[in-house]
């Protein structure tokens, strides 16, 4: 169970390849459990036809409205659209299951793209994919942590969803991701964080 305790953990290496390492094991066990989750849940095979079946009503509800807006219907009348309210409207099916993540509160997935977009952008694109583990690890709630890896990296963990957009303006008191608890598993060299639990690793 990844949610098993509700304190962050903090996993310590003097060797920043094994921070890495550890991270990179932990996803591939998170996905290789979720993977085989959901290629033998009923449950989950049954919601996905029920998404793709609301998509397909989705589309043809998005083709009427605008077959009514070009024969210029009076937009003002009362028209049943339940499409906006529904829960398949957000729903990914690519984004980790909470069962098999450990990542904790807010930011939601939405959220946590827009910070790392917005701090990709301050890299060339072949950089930034040097680092697809990291990001794939954090949208787990996992996370590496050593002066070895990228500033823009760096700033997303450390600093608030609101408040990252300069480095030289960042508000010094927001509240990192680990802090905010999304954060749930820190891999570390060093001691920037506070946490209940601390591991010592080999």
């Amino acid at each position: 169970d990844t949610h098993t305790f509700s304190q962050p953990a903090i996993l310590f290496s003097f060797d920043r390849t094994d921070c890495e390492v550890m991270a990179k094991v932990l996803v591939n066990k998170l996905e290789s459990a979720e993977s085989k989750w959901k290629q033998n849940s009923r449950s989950w095979k049954s919601k996905l036809a029920e998404v793709e079946s609301w998509r397909k009503m989705d589309k043809l509800r998005s083709a009427q409205r605008q077959k009514e807006t070009k024969q210029k219907k009076d937009p003002d009348a009362p028209r049943e659209d339940t499409a906006s309210y529904a829960w398949q409207a957000t729903f990914n099916e690519n984004e980790p299951l909470a069962d098999f993540s450990f990542a904790g509160r807010p930011p939601s997935m939405q959220e946590l793209d827009e910070i790392i977009q917005e701090l990709k952008v301050k890299v060339t694109i072949e950089r930034a994919h040097k680092y697809d583990w990291a990001i794939q690890a954090l949208r787990r709630g996992i996370a590496v942590h050593h002066a070895g890896m990228p500033k823009w990296y760096r700033v997303a963990i450390e600093k608030s969803a609101t408040l990252f957009i300069s480095y030289s303006h960042a508000d010094k008191h927001s509240k990192s991701l680990f802090r905010q608890g999304y954060i749930r598993v820190m891999i570390s060299t060093g001691i920037y964080f506070y946490s209940k639990w601390y591991t010592f690793v080999d």
